[in-house]
């Protein structure tokens, strides 16, 4: 479970997206993660936030590929990637 993350209320619905698709439960994985987009945009990733969202970025861009925009997904991509080559 994702619960053994780093605790984060800024990345909780992010999260809470992953567990509800590993518990098949993707329609409330797609709606979680819509809400985490519009809450906290990815644009306002921290570099320690990118830290934590690295190993679920795989998960949360199938999920983000499911929206009907595109452009939180394709703004998640770009924090993760661009954090971790500054790092």
């Amino acid at each position: 479970m994702v619960s053994a993350y780093p605790s984060n209320i800024r990345l909780h619905l992010y999260l809470q997206a992953v567990d509800a698709n590993r518990m098949a439960h993707p329609s409330v994985a797609i709606h979680t993660l819509a809400l985490a987009f519009k809450l906290t945009p990815p644009t306002q990733f921290a570099h320690e936030e990118c830290q934590i969202i690295l190993p679920l970025l795989d998960e949360l861009v199938y999920l983000g590929q499911l929206l009907p925009d595109l452009n939180s997904t394709l703004d998640l991509l770009r924090m993760v990637s661009n954090r971790q080559q500054a790092a």
